[in-house]
């Protein structure tokens, strides 16, 4: 037995007889392992079942009816093998942001506004602090002289 028959899941798991079991070869070509996990989900866990198998369900697709629908497949690809290519829809324009490009003049003056705004928060709240803690009077002075950063 190579490498490559050992893949399939019908050879015996047995190394001395190496025979390929054909109840279990069919079993994985008529997708006998999907149904089997299918019930175990069903049986185990149903939300997890419901979104691993939501086309199948959607299609009214059960455990039991895998075997008919893979031999119709299989009937269907021998008829004929060629692979039609089928029209995929056009992707969708989109919209670019691109962010316009401002002068050293106009990022100056907005880092100004942005420092105004900080330091009228910080004082804000050093007045909150104040009149809140008295005990805290020396630090909230402090922070007052020092500015924002």
């Amino acid at each position: 037995m190579d490498a490559t028959q050992a893949k399939i899941g019908a050879w015996a798991k047995n190394p001395q007889t190496r025979k390929l079991s054909i109840h279990s070869l069919f079993k994985y070509i008529y997708g006998g392992h999907v149904a089997a996990y299918m019930r175990t989900l069903v049986e185990d866990e149903p939300e997890k079942c419901h979104s691993h198998f939501s086309e199948y369900i959607k299609k009214g697709i059960e455990a039991d009816n895998i075997k008919e629908l893979y031999k119709k497949v299989h009937v269907a690809i021998v008829v004929d093998p060629t692979i039609k290519k089928t029209e995929k829809l056009a992707p969708k324009k989109r919209k670019k942001y691109n962010l316009k490009k401002l002068t050293f003049d106009e990022r100056k003056k907005k880092l100004v506004e942005r420092l105004k705004a900080f330091n009228d928060l910080a004082t804000m709240t050093t007045v909150i602090v104040m009149m809140s803690t008295k005990h805290l009077m020396g630090f909230v002075l402090w922070c007052m002289n020092c500015g924002p950063y």
